[in-house]
């Protein structure tokens, strides 16, 4: 008969044995240590300082000192000395230091237990057959271990609903998710029955759709807007007074009219070449194709509008043509334009007895097809002529009765085409 048990290895009493106590006392030592085995740790590789009696370790990798040859086993300060017991697989101890259970894998050492597998959870609540899992907290906390961590809510096919859903008082309010399909949405809903969509994330090109209407408080920022008021990046947004939109004229970007070549209102300066006006004024720009490019130029104190074009993205342009008839007036006289094209100059001049008089139209005109009259203001009666017509200018005589040059107050007017 062997002399110890075969799971514990406690000492038998023998037949006949003397002092009986003290077998019996060592079998009893063994019980309190391994049942409802309690220790401080389970990683403590060295001793600790100053132990007391009865505190328990499981030795951990590497020991030193006094506990060194004795990894994984469990050590208990007895009478000044530690006391070893081996461990056999399944046995299991609660750790103090983790509040963990822990057990004794026959190869791989002391391990935290697999729970393994159970129908439902409920933590401080009760689960059901729909919800498995049931917590009952202020909060939940799912936390890493090191670096990521991933939240995953898995359903069978497409047309199944994967998402997460907020409820006020077991009355859905909110939900997001792939829900039957598998683009991304969120909806919303006041009483849990009726339900909006919000938003919707295509799966397949990412791009967002707002079903229902969107409103923004406060002002839109970032890459998607424009940076400035001549930013022609193709897909931002479009600010409140870029390129002229929504601005008072006197806030318009001022740019050189050759080089306003983007969509848009535009102002131009005085000291601009290129004007057809001599003040400065706006110009709206028109790009219907890669190089075309029209605009159109408003005059800020008068009706009047003139339209030019550029077919090679503003390399060269076309003459300012009017589209409103307008006209100016310097030391020749004053001349107005017709957008079909033609022109009428007038001025009041003086002839000469001396020989035919010149007048210099105030502006040129664009052929020879012009037709001058002069009409005479004088005392006695006087027959005008014209003598020669050029591109910019005219003769014309004044003459008596008698075929004798005179010099008379005239009144001249000119048309042809500009």
């Amino acid at each position: 008969m062997s002399s110890t048990s075969s799971v514990l290895g406690l000492p038998y009493i023998q037949q006949n044995q003397a002092q009986k106590h003290i077998t019996h006392n060592e079998a009893l030592r063994v019980l309190d240590k391994i049942t409802q085995l309690v220790v401080q740790d389970r990683f403590a590789s060295a001793p600790p300082a100053n132990p007391v009696q009865g505190e328990t370790y499981i030795v951990g990798p590497t020991p030193t000192g006094d506990w060194v040859g004795h990894e994984d086993a469990i050590a208990t300060f007895e009478d000044a000395a530690w006391v070893f017991v081996v461990p056999k697989p399944g046995w299991r101890a609660h750790v103090l230091a983790h509040n963990a259970q822990v057990v004794f894998e026959d190869g791989a050492g002391w391990q935290t237990p697999d729970l393994g597998q159970f129908d439902k959870v409920g933590v401080n609540t009760s689960a059901d057959t729909t919800n498995r899992l049931a917590v009952a907290s202020d909060a939940s906390l799912f936390t890493h271990v090191g670096e990521d961590h991933q939240l995953k809510v898995n359903k069978a096919a497409s047309a199944d609903t994967a998402s997460l859903m907020f409820q006020t008082g077991f009355s859905g309010r909110a939900e997001m998710g792939t829900i039957g399909s598998d683009d991304f949405g969120i909806k919303v809903s006041a009483d849990g029955a009726d339900w909006a969509s919000v938003l919707q994330a295509n799966a397949t090109t990412g791009h967002v759709t707002f079903p229902s209407d969107v409103t923004l408080d406060g002002a839109v920022a970032g890459q998607s807007v424009q940076n400035g008021f001549h930013d022609t990046t193709v897909g931002k947004l479009l600010k409140v007074g870029a390129f002229g939109w929504g601005v008072l004229n006197n806030n318009l970007p001022t740019t050189p009219l050759n080089q306003a070549l983007s969509s848009g209102v535009h102002k131009f300066s005085a000291v601009d070449s290129d004007k057809p006006i001599a003040s400065g004024g706006a110009v709206l720009v028109i790009r219907y194709a890669h190089l075309w490019v029209n605009q159109i130029a408003f005059a800020p104190t008068a009706n009047e509008m003139w339209l030019r074009y550029t077919k090679n993205n503003g390399a060269v342009w076309s003459d300012w043509v009017p589209l409103t008839p307008f006209g100016r007036t310097n030391a020749n006289g004053r001349y107005t334009r017709f957008t079909d094209g033609s022109m009428t100059c007038q001025t009041q001049r003086q002839s000469s007895n001396a020989g035919p008089a010149t007048w210099v139209f105030p502006s040129g005109f664009g052929s020879t097809n012009t037709s001058v009259h002069v009409s005479a203001v004088h005392s006695a009666p006087a027959i005008a002529v014209v003598d020669t017509i050029g591109l910019t200018s005219c003769d014309f005589s004044v003459y008596d009765l008698n075929g004798a040059r005179i010099t008379a107050d005239v009144t001249i007017t000119a048309t042809g085409e500009w």
